[in-house]
């Protein structure tokens, strides 16, 4: 949370239009797993030279807590603790806490179930909470491009398997039952007969849906027919559903003991709480200049409770379905507004000052569940943080900085069960870290306390790992080093690459360029040591951990897939395709250059094959440096470096899939500023074929910008403009200059983006060179300017 650049040394400097999230859980982990009890060193009790029978009664709980921890290790050394991997396109699965005996364990849970995975496909599996059965979703080879997949479901008991469907199924699990929409499947002879006869093709929208059940128990069951959208509870005992009615308007229904029930017409549901008890239904509403919100509540006994109308005058909400609780903001003059909260029928402002809603924090882990939105005030031209909790309001204040923090520094926060901790960096002019502190704030009432503890101080922190006795962190000087209360631990520490195992050891990987990390042991007193060498992939399991290590060279990047729990690492399998994770506490350090999906073109062709990454070379062959010009093959254009570069600056050419970026970098490594090159949408083309020129051209951009965020009840202001709109010539070749500023509101933050759109008549199509400056450094804008502009053809 909060204001976060790249991790890179290099910033990639950003301009947001609009930010908007969505959170995702996946299903608990397979019996045992590494997050129960752990079996760390019990400490004394630190009473000295107290007597007999404190000394006694303390001594025995030490016993019994001795033996309890030794049970804990002993059951998850004992118990059944399965991985599943794919192996020769086979779905195969090893209990980690038996001796590997070939062809009993590892065995075959169903042959061919995975042809197209690899590496980067760990996520692909659901577990139920109880980890009695799994569901994978696997992508199956198909013909004419087209994607087909495969939904089954393994009983974790006795490894039996069994294919739930064949196709793509949208699926949730609900604790220990899993819930999966799957397409009616139609009889193409009937639909191409009824086509015909009506002389109306078929439409897609037609297509409807229906809801399954499954358990290990129960099979697959029938639950609900046409079902659009779909809202569990979260046992999945109870289902809220909508069906497309009319105009495509969607009806509300409740599915509880077999039985449907409805409730309303027109709906949009904004949520439901747990048991599916209370639905909330939201809608947009416009009235003449007015645009705001209405939300209303649906009861268990169906009565309808009104939370927003017309009169709150709602621009944004944030609703804790799961409390009855909703945030809601109404905007003011100038980017001024208001924000309030609403409980229980009663409404209360919590500030008419507040400039940006940062971010709404539904179910942070380290509030035990409560909601938290986090916000902005302007004051005096200082930007302050305030933080609100069922109502209640906070600020973040650092009294030992003085500057204004919250607009000027680089920030983020994360939290513990016991304390919030602020991350701060302070940047220069080209956007490189100077000094950097990480603050810890005491949760009280599930709110920051008012007297922060500096905990660290370095150049450029980034907080790691948070534990009850340490707090671990990185700072980048001329490495990134890893760091614990502290004390040095690592070198080249790789980016979230920090691990804790159920017997409470650590362990940390150790980058090295441009191959697979090293995997180290470390202490928090700041001893290190080798552990492992080449692991792309680990997972905490088991009181122990999971090693995907030693993969070959190229895709598909077979490897060896191990298990340790101490003393030793016990091989598992060799030529493993991929391991599939069981829970959050799993880390892939894959270097970011391997071929991982077997595309051709990509930058892991020139390390995989012999050769090494040219960064004057885009890897696709779309262009090139040769010397002070860059030259673009597909788009026959070609730039003069010298025009946007001064003494000491180099250029790199930094691609990808869609468009190729070119990166002015400055004596020092330091990223100046880039070009980024590629094609617009066809609407874009479309719009300007018919009116043709930068000022009317700039004018559509800004309606689509207008029409997109007044869905979410928002209004453009003064925060985001069109400043230049220009028509210019490049080389003989009409082209249209667009410049837009933003500046710090509810959606945005302060930058400047450059767009130069050339028309090519013969594809239909923009070609387009932009760059958005958050840091707004006059002389980097010119320079990028000069660079764009002095485009030449190569093709003419």
């Amino acid at each position: 949370m909060g204001k976060r650049r790249d991790r890179k040394r290099t910033a990639i400097v950003l301009s947001i239009c609009a930010v908007m999230a969505a959170v995702m859980s996946l299903g608990g982990c397979t019996a045992p797993s590494a997050n129960q009890s752990g079996t760390g060193t019990n400490q004394g009790n630190g009473s000295g030279g107290q007597n007999g029978t404190e000394d006694s009664a303390a001594a025995g709980q030490e016993e019994r807590d001795q033996k309890a921890q030794n049970q804990d290790t002993w059951d998850q050394k004992t118990a059944p603790a399965y991985v599943y991997y794919i192996k020769n396109t086979d779905l195969m699965r090893a209990d980690v806490n038996k001796v590997m005996d070939e062809g009993k364990n590892p065995s075959v849970v169903m042959k061919g179930a995975g042809p197209c995975a690899n590496l980067k496909d760990y996520y692909d599996v659901k577990i139920s909470e109880d980890g009695s059965f799994l569901i994978f979703n696997f992508e199956m080879e198909s013909e004419n491009f087209s994607v087909d997949e495969k939904l089954i479901a393994v009983n974790d008991r006795d490894g039996t398997a069994k294919v739930l469907y064949d196709g793509y199924a949208y699926t949730v699990m609900c604790r220990n039952r899993l819930l999966y929409q799957v397409p009616v499947k139609v009889d193409l002879k009937q639909q191409a007969g009824q086509a015909l006869s009506s002389r109306k093709p078929y439409d897609i929208s037609e297509q409807k849906y229906d809801l399954y059940s499954y358990t290990p128990q129960t099979g697959s069951c029938l639950e609900v027919e046409d079902v659009y959208n779909f809202y569990p509870s979260e046992d999945g005992a109870v289902i809220c559903f909508t069906r497309k009615g009319e105009h495509g308007k969607e009806r509300l229904y409740r599915y509880r003991d077999g039985k449907e029930e409805f409730l309303a017409d027109d709906v949009q549901v904004a949520g439901v709480n747990g048991d599916c008890s209370n639905i909330y239904m939201s809608g947009f509403q416009e009235d003449g200049d007015l645009c705001y919100f209405e939300m209303d509540k649906i009861n268990k006994d169906g009565t309808v409770e009104e939370i927003l109308s017309k009169a709150d005058r709602a621009g944004s909400y944030y609703l804790d379905s799961g409390s009855d609780r909703v945030y809601y903001s109404v905007y003011g003059e100038d980017g001024i507004n208001s924000l309030y909260y609403y409980k229980e029928g009663e409404k209360k402002l919590l500030s008419d000052q507040v400039s940006m809603v940062w971010e709404f924090i539904e179910k942070p882990h380290w509030l035990a569940g409560e909601a938290m939105i986090l916000y902005h005030i302007n004051e005096s031209g200082r930007s302050r943080l305030f933080a609100a909790t069922d109502g209640i309001v906070s600020e973040f204040a650092v009294p030992d900085i003085r500057d204004n923090w919250v607009n000027d520094y680089d920030w983020y926060l994360a939290g513990s069960e016991d304390a919030v901790y602020l991350s701060l960096t302070k940047m220069d002019d080209s956007y490189q870290a100077q000094q950097s502190w990480i603050y810890e704030f005491d949760l009280k009432g599930g709110l920051p306390g008012q007297s922060p503890k500096c905990i660290a101080n370095g150049t450029e922190l980034d907080l790691v790992r948070e534990e009850q006795e340490s707090v671990f962190y990185t700072d980048y000087n001329t490495s990134q080093d890893l760091y614990c209360d502290g004390v040095k631990v690592l070198e080249n520490f790789s980016t979230e690459g920090l691990l804790k195992t159920g017997q409470g050891e650590y362990f940390a990987f150790c980058a090295k360029e441009r191959s697979a990390p090293d995997l180290m042991r470390i202490t928090t007193a700041g001893s290190s040591k080798l552990f492992l060498e080449n692991v792309v992939q680990c997972e905490s399991f088991a009181g122990g951990l999971l090693l995907f290590s030693d993969c070959r060279t190229n895709y598909p990047y077979l490897g060896t897939l191990s298990f340790y729990s101490g003393p030793d690492i016990k091989v598992i399998d060799e030529d493993v395709t991929v391991f599939f994770q069981h829970g959050d506490d799993f880390v892939d350090m894959v270097p970011w250059d391997w071929d991982w999906n077997g595309s051709s073109g990509t930058q892991a062709d020139f390390a995989d094959y012999g050769g090494s990454y040219d960064p004057n070379q885009d890897a696709m062959g779309r262009a090139y440096i040769d010397g002070t010009t860059f030259y673009h093959t597909e788009y026959g254009f070609c730039l003069d470096l010298s025009k946007g570069s001064g003494p000491g600056d180099h250029y790199e050419i930094n691609d990808n899939d869609q468009r190729v970026g070119l990166i002015c970098y400055d004596g020092d490594g330091n990223e100046r500023y880039g070009v980024y090159i590629g094609e617009t949408p066809m609407e874009m083309w479309q719009f300007y074929s018919d009116q043709g020129n930068a000022a009317d051209f700039g004018q559509w951009m800004l309606e689509m910008y207008d029409r997109t965020i007044e869905q979410y009840g928002l209004k453009r202001g003064n925060e985001f403009c069109l400043e230049k709109a220009e028509d210019m010539d490049f080389d003989g070749q009409k082209a249209m200059k667009l410049v837009f500023k933003t500046e710090d509101g509810m959606m945005t933050i302060k930058s400047t983006m450059f767009r130069y759109f050339i028309p090519d008549q013969e594809n239909e199509r923009f070609i387009e060179l932009e760059r958005s400056f958050m840091i707004e450094s006059q002389e980097d804008m010119e320079a990028f300017e000069r660079l764009a502009e002095s485009l030449q053809w190569t093709d003419r």
